[in-house]
């Protein structure tokens, strides 16, 4: 039996013994470096994935947090060449239609030739400011028809979007027939970036905006879209509670077309 000093002795001067890595057979060492690149790669893949997608942007609104930089999304800077070009083919004397998804889907069957429709998905008033310095046929128009709001309201309040409105129509030239949409109510149960409380005050605001400026006519549809509970009726919707139907389109479709055949009659 060894003293424990003998002990001591011989444990400093053993020999290191090899650690993990060491003691790994070369296929053991393969192994774990295939697992660990698999395992990195799979990572990057699932960010960049999430990153292209409004996953990230969908948990903070849904936790009451808004979302940074999204209101310049892909289809923005896709849509850029497009709107630029339309400009370019647009006539003199055409009616300009601006605004976001819902204007871009209205069917131009029986409202007035000439009509142009500069319609992107996902637009905002901030996005209408970006926009509007391209659209240099804004300047010739005959008229232009404006209906946009509903997307403000994931990034800004009322007050913020009726202060972007506002900077819209300076890029509209006073004297120009103008015609203003309300925002459509929603199906609350079914869609819940804000509340038909909300979008009735920031439809109050625009009738401002348009009684305060000449030439300017409202069309408001809310009473016909609505239901007993005050939500955008099912069969007006396209089952999402926001998006129009094709009954929805009909009703918008020919509230708007005495308005253009209106501003048409008094050039």
């Amino acid at each position: 039996m060894i003293s424990n000093a003998e002990y001591s002795q011989k444990r400093r001067t053993a020999p290191p013994q090899p650690g993990f890595w060491e003691r790994l057979s070369r296929r053991g060492k393969w192994f774990l470096g295939i697992t660990a690149a698999y395992a990195l790669f799979l990572h990057l893949g699932l960010g960049v994935v999430l990153a292209k997608s409004n996953f990230i942007d969908e948990v903070k609104r849904k936790a009451g947090f808004k979302p940074a930089s999204q209101e310049f999304d892909s289809v923005f800077r896709q849509s850029q060449h497009w709107w630029v070009r339309l400009d370019e083919i647009t006539e003199p004397n055409s009616i300009l239609l601006l605004g976001d998804s819902q204007l871009l889907g209205l069917n131009l069957k029986n409202l007035p030739k000439d009509v142009m429709n500069f319609g992107v998905s996902g637009d905002t008033t901030e996005r209408l400011v970006r926009r509007l310095p391209s659209i240099n046929s804004v300047n010739t128009a005959s008229a232009v028809f404006l209906s946009v709001g509903i997307n403000d309201l994931v990034f800004r309040d009322v007050e913020e979007t009726i202060e972007k409105y506002r900077e819209v129509l300076e890029f509209i030239p006073v004297d120009m027939p103008l015609a203003m949409s309300t925002v459509f109510p929603i199906d609350e149960s079914l869609e819940d970036r804000t509340t038909n409380d909300v979008i009735r005050r920031l439809n109050d605001a625009i009738r401002a905006l348009c009684n305060n400026r000449d030439a300017c006519q409202l069309v408001d549809v809310t009473k016909s879209m609505t239901d007993a509970q005050g939500q955008l009726n099912a069969e007006y919707h396209t089952g999402d509670g926001l998006h129009l139907s094709k009954a929805g389109y009909a009703i918008w479709r020919e509230a708007i077309r005495p308005v253009m055949e209106g501003l048409v009659a008094e050039l």
